[in-house]
């Protein structure tokens, strides 16, 4: 949070009955970060209405692919994992493979990986498609663009949840590295390092950071779940890139 000292204050409110009528003047923002919640967010909808505002970040599916992959190796079924499991033929599986357990045992971390975000974009796309109205309440944000070019949807979030731009904002993206001169720059924190971020090589072009995660994720996949990712790839670029990068397997 940006105002440190509003915590403060808060520890010598008087609390309890107190504390709606705090909460009416107000009028706070409760800021969540989840993970995935629009394509299960019918229901909280249903009870906020116009009070709930979505930000949806998007990322390119070539910037997930290991991270997934890794954490289908080592969070899995671990207890460190908070996911919703269900029993399937004795084995301990995450909801989001509920319908297709046999091919999600059948593939392997990187697989699973391609299929898991093709069915999260698919479930996220349909819930959308529900939501009618309400779906004029998420703001979605390409990731690529906002850290080279932030200034396009700074004035867009903070309209979109009736907040402003201050220098604090301003401190924070400086503090994010942000602008960024490539996608793939970043903090290099070791929770990052752990989820297999990589500093960019300094000479490589953003075609070729594009073309070196493909070629590493091709060793993985078989050409099945390769095509499928292409497509995911495509889908994504012509969405928000405006134009099509990935052409037969190759970043030119």
């Amino acid at each position: 949070y940006h105002d440190k000292l509003e915590y403060l204050k808060r520890l010598f409110y008087k609390g309890d009955e107190d504390v709606p009528s705090l909460v009416k003047k107000k009028n706070p923002i409760l800021a969540l970060t989840v993970h995935k919640l629009i394509s299960r967010s019918q229901s909280i909808f249903k009870a906020l209405d116009n009070r709930l505002k979505f930000i949806e970040i998007v990322r390119h599916p070539l910037y997930m692919i290991t991270q997934q992959s890794l954490n289908n190796e080592n969070m899995m079924d671990s207890v460190r994992d908070f996911t919703l499991y269900f029993e399937f033929n004795g084995r301990q599986l995450p909801w989001y493979t509920f319908g297709w357990e046999k091919e999600f045992l059948s593939l392997n971390s990187f697989e699973q990986s391609i299929l898991y975000i093709k069915k999260m974009n698919d479930l996220t796309n349909n819930t959308k498609k529900k939501l009618g109205k309400n779906c004029k309440l998420i703001l979605t944000i390409p990731f690529e663009i906002f850290v080279k070019d932030p200034n396009n949807y700074m004035d867009d979030i903070a309209q979109h949840i009736n907040s402003s731009i201050t220098n604090k904002t301003l401190k924070e993206l400086k503090r994010q590295k942000v602008p960024r001169k490539k996608y793939s720059d970043g903090l290099p924190l070791e929770i990052y390092k752990r989820c297999g971020w990589e500093k960019p090589e300094k000479d490589l072009s953003e075609l070729e950071e594009f073309q070196k995660r493909r070629d590493f994720v091709e060793l993985k996949a078989s050409k099945k779940y390769m095509n499928i990712l292409d497509k995911l790839c495509s889908d994504y670029e012509l969405k928000y890139f405006k134009k099509k990068l990935n052409i037969n397997g190759k970043y030119s």
